[in-house]
């Protein structure tokens, strides 16, 4: 049988203060109940004007694949989350924000 995947798909804003709990929850997460199954966060920055972004590409560090996409303008948070259901190629897709 197929080994299922399950995207993750996170929209983000000014968010540098919770970010490093969500990555080490995501992870427990993902380490914790994560065996028979493939990962993917696609995590959306909606063009903070903190240091999200510069965090989630330095210094988070996820135990699965990662996609980062930073929008040049603030497209809101419905567009954000619509962009990621696109790009997540997994058996299943699973929004938190």
């Amino acid at each position: 049988m197929k080994t299922k995947k399950i995207s993750i798909v996170t929209p983000v804003l000014n968010e540098i203060d919770s970010l490093p709990r969500y990555i080490e929850a995501l992870n427990n997460f993902i380490n914790s109940y994560g065996q028979g199954y493939i990962f993917e966060v696609i995590i959306l920055d909606n063009n903070s004007t903190d240091n999200s972004y510069s965090y989630l590409k330095d210094k988070a560090q996820l135990d699965c694949e990662k996609s980062l996409i930073k929008f040049s303008k603030n497209i809101g948070y419905q567009l954000s989350i619509l962009h990621g259901l696109k790009k997540a190629s997994g058996d299943c897709a699973i929004v938190v924000d």
